[in-house]
Formats: structure tokens, sequence, C-alpha cells
């Protein structure tokens, strides 16, 4: 079994966020957890349920104004956006007290005179169908950077089993939640900015422009001249299709490239 600061080497070495996701998948699974679904503050760009590589390990999906990775079925993704379970999800339920705890996920578990009681008791009884039993999940807003959000570790056992398996590895798991959120927002900002034609020296001077540097600073920095700046400024204009330079960085922001 990896440990913790094996997973964060392996991390270090890869150069996509579906590695990273996948090597996320794969330590939580050899303790004990069925799938997991990670969520982050991106706007979305689309809200069609996409498969990353044509594997159910890597399920992309944009809900609520938020992004979500998740290795559930790409079915029982496909059933929550169809009923809008949005307004019940109980991880956001929790987001929302600002609670740095664990928060544990099971049908024994619900108040009922909760007042999303009836969406919650429905949502679990879905995932029950799924095989999974009980879930935990983490807040992920830590001190590495200003990025948050929060991860779902699903199980296939009953809430006694899972408290079992917390017991022995909660630490661990929350901690590699952490790792993995680290690593994988920089190269997912890469990627989206990719997506839609910003990579090398255009993306550097994005960057810089978020930073707040003006046009002769990041000539400065990036030891180029003016002109090149401005050019490389007019090839961010064009990808992202905006017609003034103020719009490129709330358009970059609205595409989850820059970190918000």
């Amino acid at each position: 079994m990896e440990s913790v600061s094996t997973l964060i080497g392996q991390l270090e070495a890869v150069d996509t966020s579906h590695d990273v996701w996948q090597l996320f998948l794969d330590f939580v699974s050899d303790r004990g957890f069925k799938c997991a679904t990670y969520g982050y503050s991106y706007a979305p760009i689309n809200s069609r349920v996409e498969t990353d590589n044509g594997k159910d390990t890597h399920v992309r999906v944009s809900l609520a104004g938020r992004t979500w990775i998740t290795s559930m079925p790409k079915e029982g993704v496909e059933e929550y956006l169809s009923r809008k379970y949005e307004k019940v999800d109980p991880m956001i339920h929790q987001i929302e007290k600002r609670s740095m705890q664990p928060l544990y996920m099971a049908r024994e578990l619900l108040d009922p005179r909760d007042p999303n009681f009836e969406g919650f008791d429905f949502l679990l009884q879905r995932a029950e169908h799924y095989g999974i039993f009980s879930a935990v999940g983490f807040p992920l807003r830590h001190p590495f950077g200003r990025g948050h959000g929060e991860v779902t570790l699903h199980c296939e056992h009953p809430f006694d089993k899972l408290k079992n398996i917390m017991k022995m590895h909660g630490d661990e798991v929350h901690l590699a939640s952490l790792y993995m959120h680290t690593f994988y927002q920089p190269l997912e900002r890469t990627e989206r900015a990719a997506s839609v034609g910003i990579k090398g020296r255009p993306l550097e001077v994005l960057q810089q422009l978020n930073a707040g540097l003006t046009n002769g600073q990041i000539a400065d920095r990036l030891g180029v001249s003016a002109p090149t700046v401005s050019f490389h400024i007019k090839e961010l204009k064009d990808a992202l299709e905006v017609t003034s330079t103020r719009e490129i960085l709330p358009s970059a922001l609205r595409l989850g490239i820059l970190e918000d």
C-alpha cells in the first residue's frame, strides 16, 4: 500500500490532470473506497457529461456553476443531472456551514427535522442503487493556495464499516485529497487554456495580466519587447473571442483558465 509521501512523489511526476485523478483513485481504492467525487468552483464551459479517455473513472460534468470530476457510473451522474439534485447535495449543505470537519453521509445519519430530509433521503437511496451505502466528504479550503473545493469518498460498506476504515486511514485519505486538489488545479487550468488555443507565451502573458502587471512590466518580466506583449494580447483576444483587453481576464476566469 503506497504511503502519502509516495503518492506526492507520483503526483509531481505526472503532467495531466487525468493522471493526477487516477493516482488519487488508486490510493483511496486501496483504503476501501469504491469511487470518489471532486467538486470545485470553476464556472462551467458546458453541461454535457464527458468521459475522459473513454473510461468511467473520470466523468466530468458542469453542475450548479461548478465543475465536478467523479468515478461514479456515468448513468448515475446523468440521473443526478436530470433530477437537479444540486439543491439537496449533502456535501454542498455541509460546505455552506463552513466546517473543516469530515462529513459522513449515510441514510441512518439523516435528521428527519432537516428541511432537506426528503431530498437527502432519496439521493442516498439512489446511491445505494449504485452500490454506495456510505460516504465521507472533505472540504478543501487549505493552506497550499487560494483554490477551494470538496472531495467525497464513496464506500460500498455500511456506515459502521466506513467508521472503521476512517479510524485506520482517515488522515491519509484527507491528506491525499488535499494534495490531489493542489496538483490537479494547475494542470486543469493549463488544459482548459490549451482547449481554446492558449498555450506557451500567450498563456504566460495571461498569467501576468492576472497578477496585475502592465504591458511594460510583463515585457520586463518575460524578457521580450513591448510590441511582442501587445501581439500576444491580440492572440488572447482572438482565442477568447473578445474585442477589448479589459474583457480578457473575466472571460478567462469564466472558462476556468485562471486561479480565482
